[in-house]
């Protein structure tokens, strides 16, 4: 019986995380903004930029060198938890997430067979494909054409997540009557 209820709970729990995946894809990449000013609203600032600019080169240094990274957060690990990762006595250029085990990954030597993988590819192509390579606008899925308050916004994506979770929230919303000509969405804090 315990076992049904968790399957329940992880069928569940799978279920929610696909729909949240749906609702963040659809507001980050369809949400249209309906008023000039949010069109710049989402554009990040120098020291956003950089910061997300460090958090690409730290995910780049996990993927390419993690024995350096993970040796590196040893120390952060035994000062918040009082355990420690196991150590392992492997070349810098290897990964064995178990010592105990034979399993082993080589992220350089990964990264040099897809790089060379990729140039050849390209090679290839420009080798072997003798056709002329049409340039034209991508398809813009007929939303081109469509007055800006025809299109989606991250708002109308979002909101299905809002009235489930509305008792979360700390927000007080004031929508207009769809009647209204000159319609103005506010939002307050409880």
């Amino acid at each position: 019986m315990i076992a049904a209820a968790r399957r329940r709970i992880g069928a569940l729990s799978a279920a929610l995380a696909a729909y949240v995946m749906v609702k963040f894809f659809g507001v980050i990449f369809l949400g249209q903004p309906r008023e000039p000013a949010l069109s710049r609203a989402h554009d990040a600032g120098f020291l956003e930029r950089i910061g997300l600019i460090g958090l690409a080169v730290g995910c780049f240094a996990l993927g390419l060198l993690p024995t350096y990274v993970i040796g590196g957060l040893r120390i952060v690990v035994t000062q918040l938890s009082g355990a420690s990762l196991p150590s392992t006595t492997a070349p810098w250029w290897l990964l064995i997430p178990l010592p105990d085990r034979r399993a082993s990954y080589s992220a350089p030597v990964f990264f040099i067979a897809l790089t060379v993988v990729v140039v050849l590819t390209v090679l290839a192509v420009r080798r072997f494909y003798h056709h002329r390579v049409r340039r034209a606008p991508a398809w813009d899925c007929g939303l081109g054409a469509r007055h800006r308050a025809c299109k989606d916004t991250a708002e109308g994506f979002g909101q299905p997540i809002r009235n489930i979770f509305g008792a979360f929230f700390a927000m007080k919303r004031e929508l207009p009557s769809p009647f209204d000509p000159a319609p103005r969405y506010r939002v307050t804090s409880r």
